[in-house]
């Protein structure tokens, strides 16, 4: 089914409509309905919109006339050219076939099969040395030829070469006609040798109109585009070939003891250095009460710069030359409109502003318009109709230059990806500017490893020791992120024990306190982005779109420091419940502030409002935070570091929990008994468990930091 979507993908549409109507009523002779047929059908073909209707007609119309013949020939005997009129019958009636579901693809079939019998029949009139037919004949197998040579490669020429054949043809055929005292017939073919030729000179038209904007530099990306969209013969082996299919198949459900919630479908591995963390989300939504698909990412910062320069050249494009050129180019979109956003702040789910490409014929790109918004400015957004198919997609991605989000990433794109990963979680202020250079992506991966240790010699070793062992850690089925592996024995070495993250916003209802606990067990700790994108309950303090800190789940460290002083818990986030998280979930890579920076992305932004905008780029490693809290005695004063925050990517799994710190009796009695109605407590009584961890050993009463909650 793959290779038919292609072809149909593939196979331009002409403007002239073309048929061998001779070949459609082979058992008619030469009778009046012959001469009505011969006369009419070419003109009434002209009028586009019956094309197809005529087109089925037609085709039942040769289906009919071969099955009559067939059965003449079996009751004569004339078993051989039976066989022949079954065969033409059966080349019929894929025909029509074709035509009912592709109307395209089935002209294509159709022409192809005349163009063949054309062919036949040329060497049938030499032999028979009839040598009038068989020149009539070879103009019709030459005309075939052109014809399907257009539909195949779109080039204008060939139409206008088809179209002086046509009209040359029609010349022949009326001299013909008016030799055998045929005057209504020979009129006709003149008139059409007419029309032809008028057809010849609009198509020489569109060809010095084509090369006029050819000459011209603004349009010259836009043709590239347009034709790099028609070239999709590598998708026939594409992994989401069947998009839809993919779609359902990979479709993550989580659930709470409230319901059900989809995630999406997630695919990890595409996009080259294109994408971020080459992840690509796709659902099926609701649109104006139309199902689409959907397609998400974020782009590397490099590209967003490139996409700021796209977007800019198609909105200088003129629409109706626009429309004419996707035309000419054989695109299947018929124009594009670029929308800016409006001034202001206008929201658009948790898009904020975004430029709008819509692209008629097949869906629309939403972009990030936005820089004082970081988590958004760089996500893209596609929709089309759920009928579409992956080489649609890659036709609409090529528009905004963005087809490379298809491509599959090779080894090389992964283990710069996984460098990357390990440059910015060691050495974060240097890695932050250089993965914003173009370079990053261009360099070769000995010469990006040799970029590395030129500006953190301690990269070396860092490479040896962990770029062998990074191996896939899912954040969402099909979702990856890379981790560290041993990364958190380091941490512990250097005093870290466990990662703690209040529940906050319940403070006075211990009901809703206890649902959030139940979900959080359930689904895991999930981002304010994921929260709102795929319409998760998002009470309580969340990420902020404004800071960038909305595609982060926030946690604190405990060290042995804090154990030895008995840190209270009142001096960090406050909440009557919280977590205690394993130190493994730093191991896919965080950023850290040693003050309560709202988990700050601002880079490079003078223009922002934002006063922490300087920090992101002067973040510490998580060893150095790590060092500095285990290395910092309180001294009494107060808040050394206790508004510290760790920022983990977007989801962090149940599997990673360790236990619950509680603030009193009451909050443990009342809270096992909610998860006891939720079934989120294991076993019988006096050997229960939750996540797998004895009750009495997950769960913990105590207003400050000891040694029992790291063992």
């Amino acid at each position: 089914m793959n290779y038919v979507n292609y072809f149909k993908h593939q196979v331009f549409q002409p403007e002239i409509a073309y048929r061998r109507y001779d070949f459609d009523f082979p058992s008619i002779d030469s009778s009046d309905i012959k001469r009505v047929v011969d006369v009419a059908l070419p003109f009434l073909s002209l009028y586009r919109p019956i094309g197809r209707v005529m087109s089925l007609g037609l085709g039942g119309a040769r289906v009919f006339s071969h099955f009559h013949l067939a059965l003449q020939h079996e009751k004569s005997a004339e078993w051989k050219k039976c066989a022949v009129d079954v065969s033409e019958m059966a080349l019929a009636v894929l025909g029509v076939g074709l035509i009912f579901f592709h109307s395209t693809l089935g002209l294509f079939v159709v022409t192809s099969v005349d163009l063949g019998k054309g062919v036949v029949n040329v060497a049938c009139f030499l032999k028979e040395k009839d040598y009038a037919k068989a020149i009539d004949e070879a103009i019709q197998v030459f005309a075939s030829s052109l014809y399907l040579a257009f539909m195949a490669t779109g080039a204008l020429e060939l139409m206008l070469v088809f179209t002086l054949v046509q009209a040359s043809k029609s010349l022949y055929q009326a001299r013909s006609e008016i030799a055998k005292g045929r005057y209504l017939e020979g009129f006709a073919k003149i008139v059409m040798m007419g029309i032809h030729l008028k057809q010849a000179k609009d198509v020489k038209v569109l060809i010095d109109r084509r090369s006029f904007y050819l000459s011209l530099q603004k349009y010259q990306n836009l043709i590239a585009r347009a034709l790099k969209g028609r070239e999709a013969r590598h998708l026939i082996e594409h992994p989401l070939n069947d998009l839809e299919g993919q779609i359902e198949d990979k479709k993550v459900i989580l659930s709470n003891f409230e319901g059900e919630y989809e995630f999406g479908s997630h695919f990890h591995g595409f996009g080259k250095g294109l994408v971020k963390g080459a992840n690509l989300a796709f659902r099926i939504v609701q649109v104006d009460g139309k199902e689409m698909i959907e397609c998400e990412w974020k782009v590397n910062h490099v590209f967003r710069d490139m996409l700021e320069t796209t977007l800019k050249d198609l909105s200088n494009l003129n629409g109706k030359e626009m429309e004419e050129i996707l035309r000419l180019t054989g695109s299947h979109a018929e124009r594009i409109q670029v929308v800016k956003p409006s001034h202001g702040m206008d929201w658009d789910d948790s898009q904020g502003p975004v430029y709008r490409v819509n692209v008629a014929g097949l869906g629309s790109i939403s972009i990030g318009a936005s820089q004082h918004l970081p988590n958004l400015y760089d996500k893209v957004t596609l929709q089309m109709d759920k009928e579409k198919t992956i080489y649609d997609l890659h036709e609409l991605l090529s528009f905004t230059g963005l087809d490379a989000t298809l491509a599959c990433s090779d080894v090389t794109d992964l283990e710069r990806l996984k460098m990357g990963h390990l440059f910015r979680t060691f050495f974060p202020r240097e890695a932050t500017p250089f993965e914003r250079d173009a370079q990053f992506f261009s360099l070769s991966l000995e010469d990006l490893k040799a970029k590395m240790i030129e500006k953190c010699p301690s990269m070396k070793e860092i490479f040896e020791k962990y770029l062998e062992t990074m191996k896939p850690q899912e954040i969402l089925p099909g979702r990856i992120r890379y981790q560290i592996a041993g990364l958190s024995d380091e941490i512990q070495s250097a005093g870290g024990r466990v990662l703690t993250a209040a529940i906050t916003g319940a403070y006075h209802d211990s009901q809703e306190l206890y649902k959030r606990v139940a979900s959080l067990l359930s689904m895991g700790m999930i981002s304010q982005e994921f929260k709102d994108k795929y319409g998760i309950s998002s009470e309580g303090l969340g990420g902020s779109y404004f800071t960038g800190g909305a595609d982060s789940v926030y946690a604190q460290m405990l060290t042995d420091q804090n154990a030895k002083e008995n840190l209270p818990f009142s001096d960090l986030y406050h909440g009557k419940v919280r977590l205690l998280i394993s130190l493994d979930a730093l191991e896919t890579g965080t950023y850290q502030y040693l003050d309560d920076d709202f988990g700050s992305r601002m880079y490079n932004n003078p223009e922002s409002w934002f006063w922490h905008k300087d920090v992101y780029a002067n973040r510490p490693s998580i060893l150095e935070l790590t060092d500095t809290l285990q290395k910092t005695p309180r001294d009494g004063s107060g808040w050394e570091y206790d508004r510290h925050e760790i920022m983990l990517k977007e989801r962090l799994d149940p599997k990673f929990f360790k236990g619950l710190v509680v603030s009193d009796d009451a909050t443990k009695n009342g809270l096992i008994d909610f998860l006891r109605k939720t079934n989120l407590i294991q076993g019988n009584e006096g050997s229960e468990t939750i996540l797998g961890v004895a009750l009495d050993q997950f769960i913990h009463v105590t207003r400050q930091v000891s040694e029992d909650l790291y063992s």
